[in-house]
């Protein structure tokens, strides 16, 4: 099994076995380290290989950018914990794909840079110029990197939605911060503008709506998410929204896949869940535990009912490319019931 933190330190590795559980302020993953703590628990390596063929066709889009690839790897291990490519411009670094070495994720969700593409190049063709976007910080600034869109998120301070393995939780300021200079991002930056998305996403739909339009300002606007945008949130506000991830293997046939999936849900009693293809012979499950949280706003707008979808007053579906579903906030007039 490949170790990307020193034995005494390991957190879950094994694909297929892969388990976070987010919620009451718990992340259950590993025991806690009280080694004594480092500055930051890893150092960042430059990569200097070509990028892969799904990774250059996005780049691309982008040619006059600064691209930058690197590893995040861990002191006295002999494996990398994840890979990421940033595009840095004025405006900071944007991250455009990661990839996790293990089971788990490691400070980002994963990434793909094909599945980017295809969003981007969507959006270039369909979305009006300067259109008003309300996604997640990272997101904001992935698409700002490629596309003229009013992103009021993308200078916001996610580092609250950093995913840190258990061991590092000691350090978690000090990760936030390292990451904030990285990022080109000012601490507290934007908080306002985040806690009011956050907010609306964890309200009833119809409060959670209302609550987009004001932060909207009242312009027309799109509210593009991700499926991994539910476990970050989970990560940002664990004592308000509880979600899990499982890792199972996919198999050949997609149907045996999901009826699997639909047995584990059964058995461990949880109330909804999305799956989406993680690689080539992973699936991962974005489960929530408790019946409740399949009323926010946010696993309303994702497919943790798919008999829902669509049915959110004040919104309309506009497209949906893999993990991102992107609606479009009705007026006032149009969305009343």
């Amino acid at each position: 099994m490949p170790r990307f933190l020193p034995p005494n330190l390991s957190g879950r590795a094994a694909i297929g076995g892969a388990l976070i559980f987010l919620g009451a302020g718990m992340v259950a993953a590993a025991a806690w380290s009280w080694t004594r703590p480092q500055p930051v628990p890893y150092e960042r390596h430059a990569v200097t290989e070509a990028a892969d063929d799904k990774l250059a066709a996005l780049l691309a889009l982008q040619p006059d950018a600064k691209v930058e690839t690197f590893d995040i790897a861990v002191p006295e291990a002999t494996d990398r914990a994840a890979r990421g490519t940033v595009l840095r411009g004025a405006g900071g670094a944007a991250v455009v794909a990661w990839e996790s070495a293990i089971g788990e994720p490691v400070l980002h969700p994963e990434i793909h840079p094909d599945e980017e593409r295809g969003l981007i190049e969507v959006l270039r063709k369909h979305l009006p110029a300067g259109a008003m976007v309300l996604a997640m910080p990272d997101t904001s600034r992935r698409l700002k990197a490629f596309i003229d869109i009013d992103a009021p998120l993308a200078g916001a301070d996610d580092g609250a939605a950093l995913i840190l393995p258990a061991p590092w939780q000691r350090q978690a300021e000090t990760v936030r911060d390292a990451e904030r200079r990285f990022t080109g991002l000012k601490p507290g930056a934007g908080a306002a503008a985040f806690d009011a998305f956050v907010d609306a996403l964890l309200a009833d739909d119809r409060y959670g709506v209302a609550r987009l339009a004001v932060l909207a300002q009242g312009k027309p606007a799109y509210v593009i998410l991700h499926v991994r945008d539910a476990f970050s949130i989970g990560v940002a506000r664990p004592d308000r929204f509880a979600i899990g991830i499982h890792d199972f293997p996919a198999g050949s046939q997609v149907h045996d896949a999901l009826k699997l999936v639909r047995h584990w849900m059964k058995e461990k009693g949880h109330a909804a869940y999305v799956a989406t293809p993680k690689a080539k012979d992973v699936t991962r499950v974005f489960f929530l535990p408790e019946a409740k949280d399949k009323s926010t706003l946010l696993a309303r707008l994702l497919p943790f009912d798919a008999t829902e979808l669509g049915s959110v007053a004040g919104t309309e579906i506009v497209y949906q490319h893999r993990g991102y579903w992107i609606y479009r906030l009705l007026p006032v007039a149009d969305g009343a019931s």
